[in-house]
């Protein structure tokens, strides 16, 4: 699990989409099997951030726990750890939604609300077997 250098520098990896996360964050999404890229270090005396794809942080956020299931409870944080496991398995499908995401964002939906729930329906589309028919995206009633 090597970190991937990336030449851009903060401006290109923020407009890119891609964000840096807390050392817990980082430390989840590592053991979930998440590849951070390392970007450029403040200066040649200071730290590395490690950036990640804003999709999948998003989605690893607990204000988007709800998303998962009806309750904060431990079937929820067990789905939604499942789905980032299956998404950090399949490279394919990670950076397909990166896509969505940088697709919804240049477009400049609504808000970032929406940006998100197009991400999110389409990992529920592409693990179906992951929410068993259970769920619907937010917003999909209305």
């Amino acid at each position: 699990m090597t970190e991937q250098d990336d030449p851009r520098d903060e401006g290109e990896l923020r407009q890119a989409g891609y964000r840096t996360v807390g050392q817990a964050t980082r430390t989840m999404l590592q053991e979930f099997g998440f590849k951070p890229r390392r970007g450029p270090p403040y200066s040649k005396y200071t730290y590395t951030n490690y950036w990640f794809p804003i999709a999948v942080i998003n989605l690893a956020a607990e204000s988007h726990l709800p998303w998962f299931g009806p309750e904060a409870d431990r079937t929820t944080i067990d789905r939604r750890d499942a789905v980032l496991c299956a998404i950090a398995a399949d490279p394919v499908l990670e950076a397909a939604l990166h896509a969505v995401w940088t697709y919804h964002y240049r477009r400049r939906a609504s808000a970032s609300g929406s940006v998100q729930h197009a991400v999110f329906t389409y990992v529920m589309e592409a693990l179906p077997e992951l929410f068993g028919g259970c769920l619907s995206p937010p917003g999909a009633g209305q």
